[in-house]
């Protein structure tokens, strides 16, 4: 997959653990994971590499992440802030608003002929409804993978690290935690791909084990956001489902 050796490198920059999950939002997205074992995964929703510590570092992979959001910015108009302001404007849910955004066919799931579709509109649909449901749909897409990830026999109930340029918005921020119904730790390191390098470089110059150099330095400390316990995210990811399997 492109970019593994970031994932690589942000693994050891966050001290992942086995059990901890990562969301990864960039114009692309993943999601991954330390595992103990291999996964083989029959479907080829799962990728199994090699971690940078003689783990294992099962991995999911999306097309479209934060270049759905960049277009549908484009097409409301405004600033970014403004489109920001707008998601958290609107109620988890959108008000029955969905997105699904395979701007350019999708990888996974396998649908590379694929397009977007937007549903649910009605006369009372606001923009605000449409910024909320375009997050929701990069993120419930990266949550499919996240399922994937858990049906291969990757343990995913620690730690979530949420990472890459999307994890600076409020408003992704507001969505993973809310969709996934954990708390999301936003990592304070901004790079943390670098961060990995340096630990894999002390780890070996001071022949200790990664894990050592990791607790020393307190990585994977960061903002903590909670989840509104109060909505129904298994009904938003439903939602989202009926849609992405009829088109």
């Amino acid at each position: 997959a492109a970019g593994t050796g970031d994932n690589m490198g942000a693994a050891l920059g966050l001290g992942l653990r086995v059990g901890d999950i990562v969301i990864s939002l960039g114009t692309s997205g993943t999601a991954y994971a330390v595992a103990d074992q291999p996964t083989a995964d029959a479907t080829g929703a799962v990728a199994g590499f090699a971690d940078a510590t003689g783990k294992f570092l099962p991995l999911v992979c999306t097309l479209n992440a934060t270049k759905v959001t960049d277009a549908f910015q484009g097409l409301l108009g405004g600033s970014r802030q403004d489109f920001v302001d707008l998601a958290l404007a609107a109620p988890a849910g959108a008000n029955g608003v969905t997105v699904v955004p395979y701007l350019d066919g999708e990888r996974t799931p396998n649908r590379p002929d694929a397009s977007a579709h937007l549903g649910g509109i009605t006369g009372l649909t606001s923009r605000s409804d449409i910024a909320r449901a375009a997050h929701e749909g990069v993120v419930c897409g990266l949550l499919a993978g996240v399922d994937a990830l858990h049906a291969a026999g990757v343990e995913t109930d620690g730690r979530c690290f949420l990472v890459g340029g999307g994890a600076r918005s409020p408003a992704y921020r507001r969505v993973v935690a809310d969709l996934t119904q954990r708390t999301v730790r936003v990592p304070d390191a901004d790079e943390v791909v670098a961060t990995g390098a340096c630990v894999q470089a002390a780890a070996l110059h001071l022949a200790q084990p990664h894990a050592t150099v990791a607790a020393r330095w307190s990585l994977g400390a960061g903002i903590d956001v909670a989840p509104d316990s109060g909505i129904d995210a298994a009904a938003i990811r439903r939602r989202y489902e009926q849609l992405a399997t009829t088109i």
